[in-house]
């Protein structure tokens, strides 16, 4: 990746406030958060699966757990707020 980035690539993330924009866009159209891979949507899917695992990391240790996104108190009430569905699937 270093050799990448030296020649010019760059990486775009998303911030955690652009995916729960795009959740909400997602649950306007579909009814849900069971964001499926096979619909266009895989990072969206792969950013919820890793979501879950975050918030069961933060809310078993108590404290951030370091990933790709950090996980705090703020997000998971961001969460919570917008009634994000904690199982992939019912």
């Amino acid at each position: 990746m270093e050799k990448l980035e030296k020649i010019g690539v760059r990486w775009k993330r998303s911030t955690f406030e652009q995916r729960i924009k795009e959740l909400k866009d997602y649950k306007a159209t579909f009814g849900n958060y069971e964001v499926p891979s096979n619909i266009g949507t895989r990072d969206l899917c792969d950013w919820c699966h890793n979501i879950r695992i975050f918030c069961r990391l933060f809310e078993k240790i108590g404290k951030e757990k370091a990933g790709e996104y950090r996980m705090n108190s703020e997000r998971i009430r961001m969460l919570k707020e917008i009634g994000f569905e904690w199982s992939a699937y019912k």
